[in-house]
């Protein structure tokens, strides 16, 4: 499992300042909320499910069904699969007019700069996607307490195995590389999903071969032919998508 870090403060302007001064004190030395009203957003119905079954596992929340700008909610977890690392636009929505919800980002490719610009924009935490179950559920808890709470990668020694799931995880995909057929299935290029992801076209390029691979597909129309065809890949709010003029042949 990947180190990482993890921290907590009242202060947005501290976040960084105590990055190195060791693990904070264990949430279950802490008095909890009786009840978090948690709200995930996402449009891929297994992502939704996935974290809804982590927060499932503590007493300490209450899973919201309704994911809009207006859900009676205490936390947002907007989850980026699929939408890239700057989704600013949903994300304003989500917290406009509601001074005293905290929302979250939940992503796999989190950095500095995408942290303080989410803290910046009023996020009340930043949480990588590749932490344990019990790390998010302890995060949540510490920022349903007026906590900031920033919990980064540090240094990988191993690939992380993020908790929840995501589509084709049986077919042996990462969550990375579903991401990123997620973003080939909405028809974008591989330059187009490099600046989403903030990574550089040839890590994409790799990215994609590996799901060819896996899915058993020659090229990007089969793969967003299987891909929309897929339960796993259904939506709650489903954009119009880029589909292929015909299926591919036999």
């Amino acid at each position: 499992m990947a180190d990482h870090q993890r921290h907590g403060t009242n202060h947005l302007d501290e976040v960084w300042h105590h990055s190195d001064e060791g693990t904070v004190k264990p949430v279950s030395d802490l008095s909890r909320p009786e009840s978090v009203r948690v709200a995930v957003v996402n449009d891929f119905d297994v992502i939704v499910d996935g974290v809804l079954g982590l927060l499932r596992e503590s007493p300490s929340f209450t899973a919201v069904v309704d994911p809009t700008p207006d859900a009676d909610a205490d936390v947002i977890v907007l989850d980026t699969y699929g939408r890239g690392l700057r989704p600013w636009d949903e994300f304003e929505s989500l917290v406009s007019g509601h001074p005293d919800r905290a929302a979250v980002i939940y992503a796999f490719g989190v950095d500095r700069q995408l942290t303080d610009e989410a803290l910046g924009r009023g996020a009340r935490g930043v949480i990588w996607k590749g932490i344990d179950g019990t790390t998010f559920l302890d995060d949540l808890t510490r920022i349903a307490r007026g906590e900031t709470v920033v919990d980064l990668p540090v240094g990988l020694s191993a690939p992380p195995r993020p908790p929840g799931n995501w589509p084709f995880r049986e077919t042996g995909l990462s969550l990375r590389e579903s991401e990123v057929l997620a973003h080939v299935a909405a028809g974008r290029s591989n330059r187009e999903i490099a600046e989403l992801l903030c990574v550089s076209s040839e890590t994409v390029k790799t990215h994609v071969r590996s799901v060819l691979r896996k899915l058993g597909v020659a090229n990007r129309t089969e793969a967003t032919w299987k891909a929309l065809q897929s339960d796993q890949f259904a939506r709650r709010r489903r954009p119009v998508l880029v589909e292929p003029a015909l299926p591919p042949s036999a």
